[in-house]
C-alpha cells in the first residue's frame, strides 16, 4: 500500500488524518509506504511532449522513484487539502506526471484501488467536489477503483488531532482498505 500526503504541512490535517489511516491499515496486516510529497522536489510538466514523442523521462526529479513504488502498491490513499476547490499543487504536480504512464502503464495501474482523504475549510462537502471529481476521472481513465473518499472539514492548523470522530473514520478507511470491508 502506498499512501501519498500531498498536504504541504506537517502535523497539519491531512497529514494527521493520513497517519491514521496508515495506523488503520498496518494494523489490519498491510505494509504501507508513506509519501511525503513536499520534501519531493517533483517538476511540473512545461507542456515540451519530449516524454510523449519517446515514451520516456527526458528530466530527472523525484518522480521518477515514484513510478515504481505506484505499479508495486496495490492500494494507494492520496492525501490532499484542498485548495480552490482542487487538489494541492503538491499532489496535482504529482497526478500531471502520471501522463508518462502510457498505455503500458495504464495497463500497469488497472485493477489497483484508491482513495481519497481531503481537507477543507468550512462546513460544506461541495467544497471537494472538484478534486473528488478531478481523481475519479483520472482513476477511470486508469482502470483504477476509486474506493473510497474521506472528507473532514477543517479550519485550523491541526484541528483534526481533536476530532474523535474523523481520526476514527480515517483509522477504520486504513481497516477497510485491507480487509475490504
Amino acid at each position: 500500500m502506498l499512501a501519498v500526503v500531498g498536504g504541504p504541512r506537517r502535523r497539519g490535517n491531512t497529514d494527521l488524518l493520513m497517519d491514521e489511516v496508515i495506523r488503520g491499515a498496518r494494523e489490519a496486516g498491510a505494509s504501507v509506504e508513506r509519501v511525503f510529497l513536499a520534501d519531493l522536489a517533483i517538476e511540473p510538466g512545461d507542456g515540451c511532449d519530449a516524454c510523449r514523442k519517446t515514451s520516456r523521462r527526458v528530466r530527472r526529479h523525484d518522480m521518477v522513484g515514484l513510478y515504481d513504488k505506484l505499479f508495486e502498491s496495490d492500494v494507494w490513499i492520496l492525501g490532499t487539502p484542498v485548495y480552490w476547490w482542487g487538489p494541492c499543487a503538491q499532489l496535482k504536480a504529482f497526478i500531471d506526471r502520471w501522463c508518462l504512464f502510457g498505455e503500458d502503464g495504464r495497463d500497469r495501474a488497472q485493477g489497483k484501488r484508491a482513495a481519497l482523504v481531503a481537507t477543507f475549510a468550512g462546513k460544506n462537502p461541495d467544497t471537494a467536489r472538484h478534486a473528488v471529481g478531478m481523481l475519479q476521472d483520472s482513476f477511470d481513465y486508469l482502470r483504477i477503483g476509486f474506493t473510497e473518499q474521506l472528507l473532514v472539514a477543517a479550519d485550523d492548523r491541526g484541528e483534526v488531532a481533536r476530532d474523535r470522530l474523523a481520526l476514527g473514520r480515517a483509522h477504520a478507511l486504513g481497516t477497510r482498505l485491507v480487509l475490504g470491508r
